[in-house]
């Protein structure tokens, strides 16, 4: 076809010529422009974007070590940087123009895959301004983003995302589910200095915590890098009793926790498992050096760290740990490494236990004839006594009532133990008294005294009433003198003889009784006792409180009340 052109009409031309250029760039733009909301999970390819080096993926990149293994939802497609081979050190695909003035709080949102020791940088742009970068590994997982685009409300944009070498083949970066949405408020703790931090909040709710103590690492490891198999790492601080842990991972090789510790001892157990011997460990501080631990499985000095088992009082945090153990050299459980002694020392005689008895008591009161003696349990014969009186035998003789003390020693094994026995002084005097009944007419009666006890021991001799006037009053037939050689108590009369039931009075007064038998004044009653009928000899004892002094003469009367004579 011929096409005429008037040249002597240019405006014409151009007015013609514009027009043919509105219709193209119409039909341009209906083509090339999408409506938010808008999302493109890459499962058909890029349709709407212009690549420039990204390839679509639906399985892992082939390089162990970077890239993701699948799509953000499984079994679908994402768009990767490749870094082996020969790559480009700069790749980027745009999108078209993107209609969101529907959109109130536009936002994008995409997911990020960034594992790999070689990962270089990503950058989105919009409308050619840099909105958003991220750089260096970001561990293996996807990362969901979102960006705000306020700033653009109302307007189209177009989104660039741009890949940039990390130099190393280890780069492979890659994005899926990129969309144009209304902004997701994601409330939460936005201070990365905060303990509970959440990465994917973008509104900050108040909630943030900080650490008052000291930030460490607890650095976990499995050396065949399939997990931990049931192995745990858990610290307990000593003061606190808080509670860290237990710890652990299903898979790979290893896994960091941060943990904020008070000032405080820790205790740490690490295993439990099926193969605790894979297990390896190491504290660091926030700069990354090794702290120094001490306890029952390492040295003061040992480097925080190392396998499966028990660390008593192993880490410090600005405390020093005291390590609970035996600190006697001579025990059999001597610890070197202790710092602190737990009291549970143990010797080689243990128990070396010591033992004493009375073997006999004083023969009366103030009398140097009584013996105690002295053991030990578990003696291995090499015994040594020592007495506080200066005896060095087990049985010492010739002793007064007191308290005694005895240490005996083990001379090969240098052992001790101390033990003290108790001889009991005898009663002050016994009197026993046997009585001769009068009959009328022809006997007075008489008694028969045995005295012992004394201080010093009695030694004299009882005097006794005779010639008497004839009667049958009990007051005649029961009534004696005693005469004291020396200071003593009479404490008790033993009563042998009896024809009937009743009870035992005695009586006695100050000088003799003689003459005084029928008179009832000046008597003092001395003590009184149930009495029962007694035809064998056996004695019953009246219990008396008398005391005499050297060379006093007493008179002591028994009166039986209830029977027929005494």
């Amino acid at each position: 076809m011929k096409t005429t052109i008037n040249k002597k009409n240019p405006g014409r031309i151009l007015g013609y010529l514009m027009a043919v250029a509105m219709v193209l760039f119409a039909n341009v733009f209906a083509f090339s422009q999408s409506s938010a909301p808008y999302c493109e999970s890459f499962d058909s390819g890029a349709p709407g974007w212009t690549n420039n080096g990204w390839d679509n993926q639906d399985y892992s990149t082939g390089t162990t070590g970077t890239g993701p293994s699948d799509d953000i939802t499984g079994g679908g497609f994402y768009m990767y940087y490749e870094t082996s081979g020969a790559p480009a050190p700069v790749i980027d695909i745009t999108s078209d123009s993107i209609d969101i003035s529907a959109l109130a709080t536009p936002a994008l949102s995409f997911y990020n895959h960034m594992f790999g020791s070689d990962i270089g940088i990503l950058n989105v742009f919009v409308n050619g301004a840099l909105e958003w970068t991220m750089s260096g590994d970001q561990g293996n997982q996807w990362n969901w983003t979102q960006v705000d685009l306020s700033s653009y409300a109302g307007s189209n944009v177009s989104i660039m995302f741009e890949a940039t070498y990390g130099n190393g083949v280890l780069g492979d970066i890659a994005i899926d589910q990129v969309c144009v949405d209304e902004y997701l408020v994601i409330n939460g703790c936005t201070d990365p200095t905060a303990l509970n931090y959440d990465a994917s909040a973008n509104t900050d709710d108040g909630s943030c915590s900080y650490c008052n103590g000291t930030f460490v690492n607890l650095n976990m490891g499995d050396a065949w890098g399939d997990g931990s198999n049931g192995g745990t790492w858990t610290l307990t601080g000593n003061n606190t009793g808080v509670v860290y842990g237990p710890f652990s991972f299903t898979t790979g090789q290893f896994l960091t926790e941060v943990l904020c510790l008070d000032d405080d001892c820790y205790d740490i157990v690490v295993g439990g498992g099926t193969w605790d011997g894979e297990l390896f460990w190491s504290i660091t501080d926030i700069n990354g050096d090794t702290l120094a631990l001490a306890g029952v499985n390492a040295g003061p000095n040992a480097s925080a760290g190392g396998g499966a088992g028990t660390f008593l009082g192993a880490l410090g945090i600005n405390t020093i740990c005291l390590v609970y153990g035996c600190m006697d050299s001579l025990a059999l459980n001597f610890d070197s490494l202790a710092t602190g002694d737990d009291g549970n020392c143990a010797y080689l005689c243990d128990p070396y236990v010591a033992y004493s008895s009375v073997v006999s008591v004083p023969s009366c009161n103030g009398a140097f004839d009584a013996s105690v003696s002295a053991g030990v349990n578990n003696s291995f014969g090499n015994d040594f006594w020592l007495w506080d009186n200066g005896a060095t035998t087990s049985t010492v003789t010739g002793l007064a009532a007191g308290t005694y003390s005895c240490t005996i020693t083990d001379s090969v094994n240098l052992c001790t133990s101390v033990t003290t026995v108790t001889v009991n002084p005898t009663p002050v005097i016994t009197l026993v008294g046997t009585t001769f009944d009068a009959v009328p007419g022809l006997d007075n009666g008489g008694v028969t005294l045995a005295v012992s006890g004394g201080t010093p021991c009695y030694n004299g001799t009882a005097m006794t009433l005779a010639g008497t006037p004839n009667t049958t009053t009990q007051w005649a037939s029961n009534a004696f003198d005693i005469v004291a050689t020396s200071d003593l108590q009479i404490t008790s009369i033993d009563q042998p003889t009896m024809a009937g039931f009743g009870t035992g009075n005695v009586w006695y007064r100050l000088g003799s009784g003689l003459g005084y038998e029928d008179d009832p004044n000046g008597w003092m009653l001395a003590g009184s006792a149930a009495l029962l009928a007694n035809f064998t000899g056996e004695q019953s004892n009246i219990p008396v409180s008398i005391n005499m002094t050297a060379g006093e003469t007493i008179c002591i009367y028994v009166e039986g009340i209830g029977v027929n004579c005494v």
